[in-house]
């Protein structure tokens, strides 16, 4: 690993060590339960479906025992809890990656048939058996291992030995730098200059391309309104960033808001594994303006910066509660891993979170929200749906898509549940994704620590990030998606800055939704916490199942340009706002 020299402004201060006196030995990271004896590797499925199945229990087993059972469900949607279960329970496991969309959409439409306290005790019982069902591995004494449930390492003290942690801080404004802190807020615009790079838009060229976003309807117009409060700002420094600590929990992601917090002069934790990427970051705050700080954690006292959210979850969930004391702590879920780990690393951010918002009550918490899951959208959106479906071009009766199912059902509780879950992803990223959208509505209602917190939650749009053009096919298939309107791939730079604005205006605003105490708004039921701010990509408005159009996609992106338009952009004509003059440096 290459590490570059750091400022002779660091400083580090050491965290006391919390270890059991009794002499545990230091711990593993987070593993899955259950392995295959003859690969070695994670049997994930079993762990998986349980989740799904004790949530399901769990808001049974309340409606036969609560006496004010009208309050959680329906007996009719207690009787499809009941069968679904047995669904779950009988699907063999070689069908599973198959069968978990139609399973999974059954639960969705359940959870939003209930009433909210209904759906928060399915979140609950979820979460629960996601972190209790983890292990982590302990070693007493010379031969004998434990395993012992996640959960009650994170959160109970004494049960292992933790390594010390300290703090390693980077600050910005190095002498060879003249870089001053941003005071309006840029967003990256679609539009491309002559090198190919995203141009700047901020301003009232920056509400512009907001509100034809919003007219093209690749993002709601609730977004377009809240980022363009953030475009009025004159100084965002002192408006949004400089009471707080932005705790990044994998600080390097391409989606991340690490890069325009820098500019803006932010105090950020940064929580990623050692690298030439973290390097970067660190490169990027000396760089910056004087303002900006970077604290990272060092975990094991070897000297070396960085952290692993799998490997050093207890570790970290006491270093970041003790951060600051005197600032908010803001904290954004950004991990993403490939496969079964993404389900270990969702788990370790997820108890990071229960920790610290039990020990620092006026935590906020951001998430990007996946639309590749099962969620509620407003009832305007599947209205719009219906329009494009009626209205659509007869070549897309050629291409065996599937309507949209958000116009054609609505749940008991007058809901709309769109299918979003695309098999391309598979089961494991939608327990992760979905187990996300559980933490953010349990925190938002003051479950379990009976504090109300701040849950910025907003959707991300189809994004041209390097996991995403790595693979031709799916490079190609997200080109070809724009054919079917209003669906739009943003470029990475266009979808980092849109969901940093709405993000930043969440924590800020009083009147925003994602304020449990907001005097303006009130969220109807707690999957509808996820329904203002959205910058989906089009999914909601889009007359077609998502999962549907992928081979049309693919097709439509190989055989023609996909979606011609002014300067060789990629994006649909129809979703560009006016080019701006200024040019991203």
């Amino acid at each position: 690993v290459e590490w570059p020299f750091y400022s002779h402004r660091t400083q580090t201060k050491t965290m006391p060590n919390t270890s059991d006196e009794t002499g545990v030995a230091y711990h593993g990271g987070i593993e899955w339960p259950l392995y295959n004896e003859k690969t070695g590797k994670p049997s994930t499925t079993p762990t998986n479906k349980s989740v799904w199945i004790a949530a399901l229990k769990a808001l049974v087993d309340a409606f036969s025992s609560d006496n004010e059972r009208n309050s959680i469900v329906s007996a009719e949607v207690i009787e499809c809890a009941m069968k679904l279960v047995k669904k779950f329970e009988s699907q063999p496991s070689s069908e599973w990656r198959k069968g978990y969309i139609d399973l999974l959409h059954e639960f969705g439409i359940i959870m939003a048939s209930c009433e909210p306290k209904g759906s928060l005790i399915m979140a609950c019982a979820g979460l629960s058996c996601l972190n209790s069902s983890m292990v982590i591995s302990t070693k007493k004494g010379e031969n004998d291992t434990e395993k012992v449930s996640a959960q009650d390492v994170v959160m109970k003290d004494g049960i292992v030995e933790l390594l010390p942690i300290s703090t390693l801080i980077i600050n910005g404004g190095n002498s060879n730098s003249d870089v001053t802190v941003m005071k309006k807020f840029e967003m990256a615009s679609p539009h491309h200059d002559e090198k190919g790079k995203n141009m700047v838009a901020k301003g009232e060229m920056m509400k512009q391309q907001l509100s034809k976003w919003a007219e093209y309807g690749c993002i709601e117009t609730s977004a377009a309104e809240s980022a363009s409060k953030i475009a009025d700002l004159e100084d965002c420094h002192s408006s949004l960033v400089k009471d707080k600590v932005f705790v990044l929990l994998g600080a390097t992601s391409a989606m991340g808001p690490a890069e325009v917090l820098i500019q803006l002069g932010a105090t950020i934790a940064a929580v990623a594994r050692p690298g030439k990427k973290l390097a970067a970051l660190e490169e990027m705050v000396k760089n910056g303006p004087s303002e900006a700080t970077m604290l990272l954690p060092q975990v094991g006292g070897d000297g070396a910066a960085g952290a692993d959210l799998i490997r050093h979850a207890p570790e970290l969930a006491r270093w970041i509660a003790g951060l600051c004391p005197e600032k908010k702590l803001v904290i954004c879920n950004l991990a993403y891993l490939d496969g079964e780990k993404n389900v270990l690393a969702g788990v370790g951010m997820d108890l990071i979170i229960d920790y610290v918002c039990q020990k620092r009550q006026y935590t906020a918490i951001s998430y990007i929200i996946s639309p590749a899951t099962v969620h509620v959208v407003t009832e305007e959106a599947a209205m719009d749906a219906k329009r494009r479906y009626d209205s659509a071009p007869f070549w897309h009766s050629l291409c065996m898509v599937q309507a949209s199912n958000t116009w054609r059902e609505k749940t008991v509780s007058g809901l709309r549940v769109l299918n979003g879950l695309s098999s391309l992803q598979g089961p494991n990223y939608a327990l992760t994704k979905t187990a996300q959208q559980w933490r953010a509505m349990v925190s938002y209602f003051s479950i379990p620590d009976g504090n109300k917190h701040i849950v910025s939650a907003n959707h991300g749009p189809p994004t041209r990030s390097e996991s995403m053009v790595g693979h031709k096919t799916i490079a190609i298939a997200l080109e070809g998606m724009q054919n079917f309107e209003p669906n739009v791939a943003f470029d990475v730079s266009c979808s980092k800055t849109l969901l940093t604005a709405l993000m930043l205006y969440d924590i800020n605003f009083d009147e925003s939704t994602a304020n449990p105490m907001s005097p303006e708004k009130t969220v109807q039921h707690p999957m509808c916490l996820f329904n203002e701010n959205s910058a989906h990509g089009g999914s909601w408005r889009c007359p077609y199942l998502q999962d549907s159009i992928g081979t049309a996609s693919f097709i439509t992106g190989k055989v023609k340009k996909t979606c011609e338009s002014r300067a060789g952009n990629k994006c649909p004509e129809g979703s560009l706002g006016p080019r701006p003059d200024n040019v991203q440096t």
